[in-house]
């Protein structure tokens, strides 16, 4: 889902599985005034495009976009945890829909991300302080303490780090 914070000029853009609940409820909690993308009954997960075609020109061209992102393997073995694990981890990682629950799926076009400021999972509390100036208490609908690194092989690694190349170099992540 995408949040446009009017008085805030921001857009608020949301990938799968990088505390955007979280971030969502502490902007409510905060008191900002937004408008959600969300298509009634729908997920809350829209990419840049989709979001783009339902706010003004004004809105994407002057507002500040902001994402929230995560570390690619540590997101792609959540999306997995989180509900696809009737699925060998393997099986999960090589289908259409892992590459729709990508970071670069919902922030790049072909080569840009269009967010203009990112949140990092990995220093949640601080950036949403920083960008956002909102104070999050609590990480909500949080996973598992696991090492990601336990669930990939060579294969799924080599894979991901493909996938999800342009994140990968965008924002500095290593494995």
């Amino acid at each position: 889902m995408g949040i446009i914070l009017d008085k805030k000029e921001i857009i608020y853009l949301r990938p799968t599985k990088t505390a955007n609940t979280t971030i969502s409820n502490a902007l409510i909690q905060g008191g900002a005034e937004g408008i959600s993308l969300t298509p009634i009954g729908g997920m809350g997960n829209q990419t840049w495009k989709e979001v783009k075609d339902k706010v003004s020109l004004h809105q994407w061209n002057n507002y500040t976009i902001v994402a929230s992102i995560r570390n690619p393997w540590d997101q792609m073995y959540d999306v997995w945890a989180s509900g696809l694990s009737h699925l060998s981890f393997y099986d999960f990682v090589m289908t259409e829909e892992a590459k729709k629950k990508t970071q670069g799926y919902f922030l790049f076009d072909k080569h840009k991300c269009q967010a203009d400021k990112v949140i990092r999972f990995e220093n949640l509390y601080e950036d949403a302080k920083n960008v956002l100036g909102i104070t999050i208490t609590k990480h909500l609908n949080p996973s598992p303490k696991v090492d990601y690194r336990d669930y990939y092989n060579r294969s799924t690694r080599e894979y991901v780090e493909w996938l999800c190349n342009k994140e990968i170099k965008e924002f500095g992540y290593e494995y």
